[in-house]
């Protein structure tokens, strides 16, 4: 059984190391959860998708730690603004269906940089 989670990881992690989580059905509320106990659902995405989508995440928050967090200016290169803008429409659209999104995600890692242009 994998866990996919619908809010990436690296995010949850930069906002805390543990979470309140208000559970609607009982009214109760769960204190201190682990990030990586918290967003997600058993089973949404073949480990094929989940792959794909991991390969992405991983390489956005390199560029967030590198390029974002760590200076007061930020210069990002052609591919790395592209990757990022990629993230955030996959992020927007992981609220398909999983085979929806499966078939959008395969189609971005299909995509060679070199045969964008850009005004």
């Amino acid at each position: 059984m994998a866990k996919n989670h619908y809010v990436s990881q690296f995010v949850i992690k930069r906002f805390s190391d543990a979470i309140n989580i208000f559970d609607i059905h009982s009214g109760k509320i769960d204190e201190s959860k682990r990030p990586h106990k918290v967003f997600y659902h058993n089973d949404i995405y073949e480990d094929e998708t989940e792959k794909l989508f991991a390969h992405i995440k991983s390489r956005v928050a390199n560029i967030i730690d590198q390029k974002i967090l760590k200076h007061d200016t930020i210069t990002l290169t052609r591919k790395e603004l592209i990757l990022l803008k990629r993230y955030m429409l996959i992020c927007s659209i992981r609220t398909q269906t999983p085979d929806g999104f499966a078939k959008i995600i395969r189609g971005f890692e299909t995509v060679s940089y070199t045969h964008l242009t850009l005004p």
